[in-house]
């Protein structure tokens, strides 16, 4: 068994792609697999991906009809084989001890199930690119801080496999904060471990992010919470 699965959903990112995988590649550990989604591409991201996995085994392409990025998702977690779980989207990257931090953390803390770090936003003025690292959530108010917005983007954390299947994979009706339900659900039953450490970058291009359009997410993210306290009536 391969100790991290990481899953990549891929949509038109040729041009990023060289950066992404190219931060997987420079991780100081090794022992991974990379699960790329190509979700119905139509740049030159299937080329690219092709060649990558000629020349990597631990690559695997597959492709599916566009469907969104929580669809390729949980397409490639039907496909992985690692005792650990890793995001990473297509256009963003890790710092190089990401893997190794992380999978040190969750293999010293047995108790825990997910493990969060630091990230900073590339290409955004002012504060709001500087390095931020969040604060321990592993207390008391945990629900209720999770319950009040996405507290880490989706490539920074690592999450132990089962407990992914244990609870379902990503809810592909939302549009956006797929990953604020995701990290809910897990972190009701399982144990949160905190790595004061930055070792994530989440990049901003000049194509548009879902979540720059703030009243749909907004408006995910009110569902998130309606789904959660629907399911969890005594929170």
């Amino acid at each position: 068994m391969v100790c991290t699965s990481i899953i990549m959903p891929c949509y038109n990112e040729a041009t990023h792609l060289p950066t992404s995988i190219g931060s997987i590649h420079a991780q100081t550990l090794d022992d991974w697999e990379l699960i790329v989604v190509d979700d119905g591409s139509t740049d030159a991201s299937s080329q690219r991906l092709k060649e990558y996995a000629a020349k990597d085994s631990r690559i695997r392409i597959f492709h599916q009809r566009n469907a969104g990025p929580s669809a390729a998702r949980n397409y490639g977690l039907e496909k992985e084989s690692g005792r650990y779980t890793a995001f990473l989207d297509a256009d963003d990257t890790w710092h190089p001890e990401f893997l190794q931090t992380m999978t040190a953390t969750l293999n010293n803390n047995q108790n825990a199930d997910i493990a969060y770090c630091g990230w900073q936003n590339l290409g955004l003025s002012g504060g709001a690119g500087d390095p931020f690292v969040p604060p321990e959530y592993e207390n008391n108010d945990k629900i209720e801080a999770l319950l009040g917005g996405c507290r880490w983007p989706i490539h920074a954390a690592l999450v132990r496999s089962q407990a992914i299947f244990d609870i379902g994979c990503f809810d592909a009706s939302l549009s956006s904060s797929e990953d604020h339900d995701l990290w809910l659900r897990l972190a009701t039953n399982r144990r949160l471990v905190r790595v004061p450490k930055v070792l994530t970058y989440y990049h901003h291009h000049d194509h548009e992010h879902i979540t720059s359009d703030k009243g749909r997410v907004a408006l995910n993210q009110w569902h998130v919470q309606q789904k959660y306290l629907r399911a969890n009536p005594a929170i």
